[in-house]
């Protein structure tokens, strides 16, 4: 793939990325309201609300420093980062050469920790509680987070997202029970971070501030979802060198994994309603033993071989 190819296939993963965050918490909260009796509002109603928070006046405490006003932006910046990082329809993309899964981790820790601290500098009880409840889930998501990036990195001989997601479309990430661990580890870790501790810190912010926090929950989702596929579902992808083709085929997979996931996700929320903080340490606890279990199984592989 050459360079301008590479950048062209970058560009046009990161208009899929933006126009997934835009459509799919619409479409997940109107299919919940339908499997709950009700008629469900419409898909774009969610970004009509951020569009009011973004003609409102920010309203922050006098005493907030600059690194909580700032902690918006920098949040935002983290999630859409890692984001892009990932691989949605091809591989070989523009930042594939730095899409590695240390610093997809390492950004969204990055932004995990900002907004606690800026949760914590209004002062308030609730900005305080939401701030302990976020590090707590960080304490034990991260570390189980980390221990995938070992198991994934020791199977495929690197962490880079790139080479992991190639060799897993050729099924050759060995041994296939360690693979997966490593996919029940991540899909807890994304269960664990839907405990609404983010949402709770978000409400010490308002008008523009507020809404480029709901941008990022967006985006995070997407995040955790591209993530899935790339690592362990990566049917469809386009090699580096399939060309447009490769590309609108490998976009028409990825939509079809949305469309089958979507509705499995928004049934699974119905189904088991709200994830309270004990149930959150659960998942991380499974997820980090998961994830431990991993590693030793592509130690003990790569010792037999």
């Amino acid at each position: 793939m050459t360079f301008l190819e590479a950048l062209a296939s970058q560009c046009l993963n990161v208009l899929l990325v933006a126009s997934a965050a835009l459509l799919i918490p619409g479409l997940l909260d109107w299919i919940e309201t339908r499997l709950c009796g009700g008629s469900g509002a419409g898909l774009i109603h969610g970004w009509s609300d951020l569009l009011r928070l973004v003609r409102k006046e920010t309203v922050s405490a006098v005493n907030a420093s600059l690194a909580a006003k700032a902690a918006p932006c920098m949040c935002f910046a983290s999630v859409a980062l890692s984001s892009i990082l990932v691989p949605t329809f091809a591989l070989g993309m523009a930042f594939a050469p730095v899409s590695d899964l240390l610093v997809i981790a390492g950004l969204l820790a990055f932004g995990h920790v900002i907004l606690s601290l800026a949760a914590m500098d209004s002062g308030t009880s609730n900005g305080g509680l939401a701030a302990m409840r976020m590090a707590r889930t960080a304490g034990m998501a991260e570390p189980a987070l980390f221990l995938l990036t070992i198991a994934l990195g020791l199977l495929g001989g690197s962490t880079n997202l790139d080479v992991i997601t190639g060799l897993q479309r050729e099924g050759a990430l060995q041994p296939a029970t360690a693979s997966a661990l490593a996919a029940v580890a991540l899909v807890l870790i994304a269960l664990a971070q839907q405990d609404g501790c983010f949402a709770r810190a978000a409400r010490e912010f308002s008008g523009p501030d507020l809404a480029l926090l709901r941008a990022t929950d967006a985006l995070r989702l997407v995040l955790w979802l591209d993530l899935l596929f790339a690592v362990f579902l990566p049917v469809g992808l386009a090699a580096p060198d399939a060309g447009v083709v490769g590309w609108l085929r490998g976009t028409a997979y990825w939509l079809l994994k949305l469309a089958i996931c979507i509705p499995a996700l928004a049934l699974a929320r119905v189904m088991l309603g709200r994830v309270w903080p004990s149930e959150t340490r659960t998942y991380a606890g499974i997820a980090i033993l998961a994830a431990l279990l991993a590693v030793l199984l592509a130690l003990a592989s790569s010792g037999a071989t």
